[in-house]
């Protein structure tokens, strides 16, 4: 299965195991995609619950996916931090799966973040992946009452010199802090097994009302 792109952090924590809290914000998100290998359009379906809010100011995040027809696809919860910078770390290894990382990657708080921009409404993030060097470059193409039309174009470069290349269409709702479209390719020429293509879109989202307040005895 394609490998799940993960941005290491120094000093980041991630949740130490799945757990029973109830969620305060839950999006669900219908997506379709096409792998590079068998030229056939998928279908499912992933669920991402927000948790709180952890200790170094990432989203505590359970993430499931289902895709009906293929236990191999189908993903049990994990609970995962999401950044801003679009880490994302879990505390097992490869434990979503690629198209789970691809939207989690979109999803932290301050994602979208007027201070990081330049003058042309972009923003890099640069990094590594074990051994690999990546970088992720984001431009704001409009701004329509709050929803964004915004391209990704990503490389990680391996050691050995092959480069993934990225690329993907977001429209990101400022309103709501979340994106509500994401399309997106990624191919790798030396290895055919990482080429696919995906689109998500948002079906449902919905948060917990806040308790209303004790009246006053």
């Amino acid at each position: 299965m394609l490998h799940a792109l993960i941005l290491a952090a120094a000093g980041a924590t991630a949740p130490a195991a799945t757990s029973a809290l109830k969620p305060v914000r839950t999006m669900v998100y219908d997506f379709n995609y096409t792998t590079g290998t068998d030229k056939v359009q998928h279908s499912g379906t992933i669920h991402a619950d927000v948790l709180g809010i952890t200790t170094d100011g990432g989203l505590a995040i359970r993430f499931s996916e289902e895709v009906p027809g293929d236990a191999s696809m189908t993903f049990a919860p994990a609970e995962c931090s999401v950044y801003g910078d679009t880490r994302v770390q879990c505390a097992k290894p490869a434990a979503l799966s690629s198209f789970e990382n691809e939207l989690g990657h979109l999803l932290g708080r301050n994602f979208v973040d007027p201070n990081s921009m330049d003058e042309k409404n972009h923003w890099r993030v640069a990094g590594t992946i074990g051994a690999s060097q990546l970088t992720d470059d984001f431009t704001v193409h409009s701004n329509d009452s709050g929803i964004l039309n915004i391209t990704e174009t990503r490389d990680v470069t391996e050691k050995g010199g092959s480069t993934t290349h990225h690329t993907a269409t977001i429209t990101y709702d400022l309103n709501k802090t979340l994106p509500t479209k994401v399309v997106l390719t990624n191919s790798a020429a030396s290895n055919p097994q990482m080429n696919f293509t995906a689109t998500y879109t948002l079906r449902s989202d919905w948060i917990v009302p806040a308790p209303s307040p004790k009246p006053k005895p």
